[in-house]
């Protein structure tokens, strides 16, 4: 049982400001009203909003300055080696109202829409795209990898999926191959547990542009 005292102290860790949720995506514009009376309850003000599918122009005029937008790049569409598609999605994407690039390199992209000719965010093939990216100043939110429960389960054929180690390696070699790129790794820098906290450490020494959320 907690004493007293340990609630009191509870109470004084308590951040009581405003929130800015840097990682939420909508893919029902109808349950947006629910979401953001939800978080405001919790002191949420403002939050980064990833569009699945949508226009957001009627998210614009609904909620006025509530959120910053995110486009998403499917890992489908980036593993696909249509890198010329993806960079002119980048050079449109403020123009079209957009602030961040949303970027999804899950590895069950590895086996949906059959077998894609690129395997890993480091590919070389990928340069150019990333490196519109940094010419643009776009900030980019990124998935990695998954929690190592999925390693141990969904992913565990390593042949077909790959390893978190590989996946998250893979991300250092991008962050070397595009340096200044602003980054913000979703999920803890798929790195939430315990073990893998000092590499994450070393990470944020390497690579003085990268950020992560907790979502």
């Amino acid at each position: 049982m907690f004493s007293t005292r340990s609630m009191s102290a509870v109470e004084e860790l308590r951040y009581g400001g405003q929130i800015f949720d840097a990682h939420t995506h909508v893919v029902d514009i109808e349950h947006l009203d629910l979401m953001v009376r939800i978080g405001e309850r919790y002191g949420v003000s403002r939050s980064l909003l990833i569009v699945h599918g949508n226009s957001i122009g009627a998210i614009k005029r609904r909620y006025a300055d509530h959120f910053l937008y995110a486009k998403y790049f499917s890992g489908h569409l980036l593993l696909s080696g249509d890198v010329d598609t993806a960079i002119r999605e980048v050079e449109a994407l403020r123009s079209e109202g957009y602030s961040v690039a949303k970027l999804h390199f899950a590895p069950f992209w590895r086996t949906r829409n059959g077998t894609l000719p690129l395997k890993a965010i480091s590919d070389p093939r990928l340069d150019p795209f990333f490196e519109a990216l940094r010419e643009h100043d776009i900030p980019v939110l990124v998935h990695i990898a998954d929690p190592d429960t999925y390693y141990a389960t969904r992913y565990a054929d390593t042949e077909v999926f790959g390893t978190k180690d590989d996946h998250v390696s893979e991300f250092e070699e991008r962050m070397d191959r595009t340096q200044g790129l602003r980054v913000q790794v979703a999920h803890f820098g798929a790195q939430p547990e315990s073990h893998r906290l000092a590499n994450l450490g070393q990470m944020f020494a390497r690579f003085p542009t990268l950020h992560v959320d907790t979502g």
